[in-house]
């Protein structure tokens, strides 16, 4: 099991992905919420590749979902979320990467798994860096089931005051909540490759 090593260098891409926040100009807003949001998507595609350090990944591919969508219907509806990983080229699990999760980026989630969930093996997931959404919100979303995991790596509920981001408070940012993160892929996808 590599899940530690692959949590560490995660942990540690974040944590300097929040210094150089840090250190842009605070005044423009647009800079920072387009920062933040490749963060999580970046950090996915670290762990991945990391992966490929310990494990023969040739039979995977961990796709930008745009550039790779679940086609429904006719070919009519084409469904993705932020990263999907294949095996064979099938659709194992497809990942929303979110700063933070709040009611209508859970719904939005809710209502793209249940389409891509085109057979059982699928999972969908979440990997948020902070939680911005009650817990009866949240529990009535993955009492659906069409979210499978849901990985907060930061402790708390996220704030919106400057003072208060995850990137100015990286003590928040925990190695174990990345470790369970990383864990859950080796074991469920990549263990008994």
């Amino acid at each position: 099991m590599y899940y530690k090593e692959v949590a560490k260098s995660g942990y540690n891409f974040l944590l300097n992905r929040f210094k150089i926040q840090r250190e842009m100009n605070q005044n423009d807003g647009g800079a920072l919420r387009s920062f933040s949001g490749d963060t999580v998507e970046l950090f996915m595609d670290k762990i991945f590749n990391e992966f490929k350090n310990y494990y023969n990944l040739n039979n995977y591919s961990f796709k930008v979902g745009s550039t790779s969508p679940v086609i429904l219907g006719d070919g009519d509806i084409k469904e993705s979320v932020d990263r999907h990983l294949y095996k064979n080229n099938i659709l194992l699990c497809g990942i929303e990467c979110k700063t933070y999760t709040d009611k209508c980026y859970m719904q939005r989630a809710d209502s793209d798994f249940n389409l891509m969930k085109t057979d059982l093996t699928f999972q969908g997931w979440i990997v948020s860096l902070e939680n911005g959404i009650k817990d009866t919100t949240s529990k009535f979303f993955m009492s659906r089931k069409n979210i499978d995991k849901i990985y907060y790596l930061a402790t708390g509920k996220r704030q919106s005051k400057e003072e208060k981001r995850i990137y100015n408070n990286p003590e928040r940012l925990q190695l174990n909540l990345i470790e369970l993160l990383c864990k859950d892929l080796e074991e469920k996808f990549f263990k008994e490759q």
